[in-house]
């Protein structure tokens, strides 16, 4: 396991990294997690789905996301070009905990992904609509509604799926949580 360290724009960014087997260039499996703990866990999951991939898990700061989103793009743009992966086959996932992250930096970078995975969140739903040709599964958490925040609307995971679909999107799917299995969900 390696771990780094970044800085950018006065925001420093963690992440965790496990590398494939071999030579040949690999998926890249990127999770957004609150905590190094909950990094860990993510790869540890994610390693037993992904096979031979490239896995890495970003510690993302629970502030607002406009400081550390260019750190983060920067951060996954270099790692495109880093001559292990291969760049169409990136895909972005999260904890549900920084599910609204997910949302956010698929929806602003949709060229980069291959594939999304959502646990829950909020997501701006005209953003959202950039991930029409993604492929992407979200997972609906129970209790989940829309929210405000600074004077815009975020809607929930069904909500957005069905805007998404309104707009064209036919790579969309949504499933249902049980209560208390937020954890397990994407795995």
């Amino acid at each position: 396991m390696n771990g780094w360290q970044r800085t950018g724009n006065n925001q420093e960014l963690a992440w965790l990294w496990r590398k494939g087997e071999g030579e040949e260039r690999k998926p890249l499996a990127v999770c957004l997690a609150e905590s190094e703990a909950a990094a860990e866990r993510c790869l540890d999951q994610l390693e037993k789905q992904v096979g031979q991939a490239v896995l890495a898990a970003v510690v993302a700061p629970e502030e607002n996301m406009d400081a550390w989103e260019e750190s983060l793009g920067d951060l996954i743009f270099s790692w495109k070009g880093c001559g292990e992966i291969e760049e169409t086959r990136i895909s972005l996932t999260g904890t549900a905990a920084r599910a609204d992250a997910v949302w956010r930096l698929g929806a602003h970078f949709p060229q980069w992904f291959a594939a999304l995975c959502v646990v829950g969140g909020h997501a701006d739903p005209y953003e959202a609509r950039q991930l029409n040709q993604v492929p992407l599964r979200a997972y609906a958490l129970a209790g989940q509604d829309c929210r405000v925040r600074d004077g815009k609307v975020y809607a929930d995971v069904a909500r957005t799926v069905m805007g998404m679909r309104v707009a064209g999107s036919e790579t969309v799917c949504c499933l249902e949580v049980p209560e208390g299995q937020e954890g397990e969900a994407a795995w």
